[in-house]
Order: structure tokens, then C-alpha cells, then sequence
């Protein structure tokens, strides 16, 4: 054979004596720290791009900065789907519809929050019966503590205190780490220093929290699919290697090796890299695809990944705690997420025939300011429920909507085949929207990026398209010359009755009022909301709900 002078590899050098428990705990921590150090890296990085993309003109269009007349003037009314005619005494109705489908996500995921807490317990008992029932009871309080942050992620918006969970959860599990890192046992303690259990306890409760946090985990899910994969594949290609090339593999990385052996080696490892990085993506591919059929809302994917890389690390620990057999981790594994799985979506039941659901279009002003971010991202998670969200996307949200089909374009250097160079026509902008529900009831945020070239006749495509719009003027100024277009549009085409504005502190009224008059249109027509007032998110959600309802009763 062509490998014959190779002679196997001594015991101890080969990636398989290591125990597979190991390789794949360690696997599963390197992928999770390398995805939350890089998450903020990226996020800014997106952001950069995002910018610059938003800021370039297509080339070989006269007057880019000037407004495209031409491409604003409307088209005619397409027929509306018997979904979108409504009437001013629907508006119940879809508020009704809405809480319905926000329960049915909360009731299935506490379902699976339950069967998680429960499965680990009564495999130790059933599988060990010399086992404590405290010894149960610790495993399942342990698994409660680790999912508690993974189901308030899959709960509904507007739960106030799914932050302070979150970050209670994360601090209760670096104290149990650091608890458990640090036995009592003066002999053993020798081995783990208080300083060294607090620092793994803080990486632990950090990385959890991080990876679980609003603005960053739509970075930290597609890195740590990337790097997991690419880890995996490699791994097994290095195994394969290894075995049969042997000692010759090992000649590869030895100092002592010619040049032309070390070329060789360096060329073999960055084949390697290579296999790895095209494993990654074509994992986060399939993931995208997962997501596109609507078989998972991205939302429950967070949650999902979490319980999986936790249930990994907790299965290694039953194996290593209280059974011998080595398969015995994986058993737990894939009855613990099956059963966790399943819970879910028995609890769920039957897909609901949501249809299309009234659109809202979001119109703000762009700002660096997150405070001015919450009651956005509160109303898009609410009205998911009610119908599909657009927004022309921009720097300023992506923390918040980034998904993993934008970011892996990113990673892939190809952010601008999203945007549009030019304006389309209703009909194509119609095809790019997603406008259907996923199977949990969730409708899709449809962020449209374009070039400076395009936006102004993308955004009054998407203002005719959308029953509802609601117009953020906080921090609206006579300098905010993008957000005076959009206000003179929607009053030229005649679609106030559709807009529902909120202003604050900050906000130029008198020079609204002024574009309003300009356009031919009473200030008293405009529809607004002051973000003084206390239940500002309920009160817009239930005018925007009139608003929709009365669009539609007008067709």
C-alpha cells in the first residue's frame, strides 16, 4: 500500500485516546467562546457595512441624490387578499388572534421548559436505581436554572422582566460553577483555587448571558454554528488522517522536518482550515434553508441552540458523575432533546391558517440612541402575530433583526447582493417580501436594504403595500431631510389615514406640520402618540390595529 512505511501513531498522541466526552465538551466551549468574543466585533463590523452600502449610488443614475421622481409615481392598486379586507370592527378580532398565538408560544414553550426539567431527573432514577432522589432533584434543578433564559428568549415581546431572568439565571449558574469548581474538601481545593473557580464561574455566567442577550445573539448563533461545524469536520478528517498516515502525519509537524515536509504540512493543515470553513458555512446554509420553509422562527433557534450545547455539557457531567458506561451520556442527550422537542410541539398542536395578515411598515428616523430601539422591537415582536413587519434596514437596527441568511452573507463578503441598486417594481418588491407565517404563528420582519439610489422609491412601494405604517419621528428634525420625504409622500399619496405617528421631546412638530401643508394636507389628519405617555407600546399596537382594520374596510 502507498502508506505501508507509515507506522501507527504511539498511544497518547492520537485525537482519538483522548475520550470522545472531552473532545466534544471542548469542542463545544471553544465554538461558544469564540462566537460570543467575536459577537460584538461583528455587530459593529455589520454595522460599518451596512452604512456604506446604504451610502453608495448605482452607477450610471443622474441626480442619485436627488428625489426619484419618476420611480414614486404610484401604481395602481392591487387587488387585496380577502386576508387584508377588514373592517373597523375587526380590530378585535386581530387583537384577539394575537393574544391567541402569542399563549400558544407561551403554553408550548412552558410545556418544553417543564419536560426539560423533568427528563434528566427520572433518567437518573429509572437508569440508576441506586441513585438519592436528592441526587435527581439536584440534576433537575441544575436543568431548570440553565433553561430558564432559553424559554423567557421563546416568550412573547413584552415581558418586562425576561431581562432581569435572564440575568439572574446567568449569575445563579456562575455561582454554581464556581460552587462546584471549588469543592470544600481543604485536599481537593488544592487543585482549584478560589480565583480560578470565580474567573470559570464569571466565563460561564457571561457567555450564557451573552449568548441569550437581545443585540447580540443574532451574531453569536451563525459564529458558533460556523465554528462548531468546521470543528467537527476537521476533527474527523484529522482522525482519518491520522490513521493512515501515522507516523508519517506526526514527521509533518515535527521541527525537524525538511523543508519540503513542512511545506507539506502547512499546506495539509490549511486544507484542513479550508474543509472546516466550507462546513461551517454549509451548515449555516442548511440552517438558513430551515428557516426560509418557516419550519422554526429564528427565535426559537436561539432557544433551541442553547438547550443543545447545554444538554451536551450536562449529559458529560451525568456520565462522568454517576455511570460508567460510556454511551450512557449520549442516551440522556437524545432523550432529554427529543423529549424536550416533542413537548414543544404537541403543545403547539395544529399550524394555525393565519393567511397573510395586515403589514406594518416601520418609518423612523435613524438614531444610535437603543433607548429609542425598545419600543420598536416591542411592536415588531408583537405584531409578528398579526401580520408581516417591513423597514427599510439601516445601521441602526440590525443588532436587533440581524438573522443568520444576513450574516452569513456578511461572513461571505457578499452583504451587497441584498440591496437594491435601483427601484423595483411593486410586483418584484411584492416576490422579496415575506409574507406568510412560520409553523409556530410567528410572521417574518422583511428588512429591504438599498443603495442611496433606491430607497426613496423602494419606501413608497412598501408605504402602498402596508395597511398599517407607523412613522417614528422621535428626534425629528428640519435636518432630517430622509424622514421629510417620507412624511411629504405618505400625505401626497393620501395614505395618513394609514400612519400612526410617535413623537417625544425632540420632535419638530411645527416643521412636520409645515411638510404636511406643503404636501396639501391638514396637520390635523396625522394620527399621534406622545412617548411621555405611559402605555405608549399598548396604546400604538391597538391604534395601529384600527388603523388596519379601517385600511382594509376602505378597499
Amino acid at each position: 500500500m502507498i502508506f505501508s512505511a507509515c507506522s501507527p501513531l504511539p498511544a497518547g498522541e492520537q485525537v482519538l485516546d483522548t475520550p470522545v466526552m472531552e473532545l466534544a465538551i471542548g469542542g463545544l466551549f471553544f465554538a461558544l467562546l469564540t462566537a460570543v468574543l467575536m459577537a460584538p466585533l461583528m455587530r459593529r463590523r455589520y454595522r460599518q457595512k451596512v452604512s456604506r452600502l446604504m451610502g453608495l449610488n448605482q452607477l450610471g443614475v443622474a441626480g442619485a441624490d436627488a428625489p426619484a421622481e419618476p420611480n414614486c409615481v404610484p401604481e395602481p392598486e392591487p387587488e387585496m387578499a380577502p386576508e387584508s379586507r377588514l373592517g373597523t370592527s375587526d380590530a378585535a378580532g386581530l387583537a384577539a388572534l394575537a393574544r391567541q398565538r402569542e399563549r400558544r408560544i407561551q403554553r408550548a414553550s412552558l410545556a418544553a421548559w417543564a419536560a426539560w426539567v423533568a427528563l434528566p431527573g427520572l433518567f437518573l432514577l429509572l437508569g440508576h436505581a441506586g441513585s438519592p432522589l436528592a441526587d435527581a432533584l439536584g440534576f433537575s434543578a441544575v436543568a431548570a436554572l440553565v433553561g430558564l433564559g432559553a424559554v423567557q428568549n421563546n416568550w412573547p415581546a413584552g415581558r418586562r422582566w425576561r431581562l432581569p431572568g435572564l440575568g439572574l439565571s446567568s449569575c445563579a449558574l456562575a455561582a454554581l460553577v464556581c460552587w462546584s469548581a471549588w469543592p470544600a474538601n481543604a485536599a481537593e481545593a488544592k487543585e482549584t483555587s478560589a480565583g480560578e473557580a470565580l474567573f470559570l464561574g464569571l466565563l460561564v455566567g457571561a457567555t450564557y448571558f451573552v449568548s441569550l442577550h437581545r443585540s447580540l445573539r443574532g451574531q453569536v448563533l451563525p459564529l458558533f454554528i460556523i465554528v462548531l461545524s468546521g470543528l467537527c469536520v476537521a476533527g474527523a478528517a484529522l482522525v482519518l488522517l491520522q490513521s493512515q498516515l501515522g507516523s508519517c502525519w506526526a514527521d509533518l509537524a515535527s521541527p525537524k522536518a525538511g523543508t519540503g515536509l513542512q511545506l507539506l504540512g502547512a499546506l495539509s493543515n490549511s486544507l484542513l482550515m479550508l474543509l472546516g470553513t466550507w462546513a461551517g458555512f454549509a451548515a449555516l446554509a442548511l440552517v438558513v434553508r430551515v428557516l426560509e420553509r418557516g419550519w422554526l422562527s429564528e427565535v426559537s433557534l436561539i432557544s433551541l441552540y442553547t438547550l443543545v450545547v447545554w444538554a451536551a455539557i450536562l449529559s458529560a457531567a451525568y456520565a462522568t458523575e454517576f455511570s460508567p458506561s460510556p454511551g450512557s451520556g449520549a442516551a440522556l442527550l437524545l432523550v432529554w432533546l427529543g423529549g424536550t422537542v416533542a413537548s414543544y410541539a404537541l403543545a403547539l398542536g395544529r399550524e394555525l391558517d393565519a393567511g397573510h395578515g395586515p403589514q406594518l411598515l416601520m418609518l423612523r428616523v435613524f438614531s444610535a440612541d437603543s433607548r429609542r430601539h425598545d419600543l420598536l422591537d416591542l411592536l415588531q415582536g408583537r405584531w409578528r402575530f398579526v401580520g408581516a413587519v417591513h423597514q427599510i434596514g439601516g445601521p441602526d437596527m440590525v443588532a436587533m433583526n440581524v438573522d443568520p441568511y444576513e450574516l452569513m452573507k456578511f461572513l461571505a463578503n457578499r452583504l451587497h447582493e441584498l440591496f437594491l441598486p435601483t427601484g423595483i417594481s411593486r410586483a418584484d418588491l411584492q416576490a422579496r417580501l415575506l409574507t406568510q407565517p412560520d409553523k409556530e404563528g410567528r410572521y417574518r420582519i422583511n428588512e429591504v436594504f438599498c443603495f442611496n439610489t433606491a430607497w426613496q422609491a423602494t419606501v413608497v412601494q412598501l408605504m402602498q403595500l402596508s395597511p398599517a405604517i407607523v412613522l417614528d419621528l422621535r428626534g425629528m428634525t428640519k435636518h432630517r431631510a430622509g424622514t421629510g420625504f417620507e412624511i411629504k409622500q405618505l400625505a401626497q399619496l393620501g395614505l395618513l389615514h394609514r400612519v400612526v405617528a410617535v413623537g417625544g421631546r425632540d420632535t419638530d412638530w411645527l416643521h412636520i406640520d409645515l411638510l404636511l401643508r406643503e404636501a396639501g394636507q391638514q396637520p390635523s389628519a396625522l394620527q399621534r402618540l406622545s412617548e411621555d405617555e405611559g402605555s405608549l407600546a399598548a396604546d400604538l399596537f391597538a391604534r395601529l390595529l384600527l388603523v388596519a382594520a379601517d385600511a382594509g374596510g376602505r378597499e
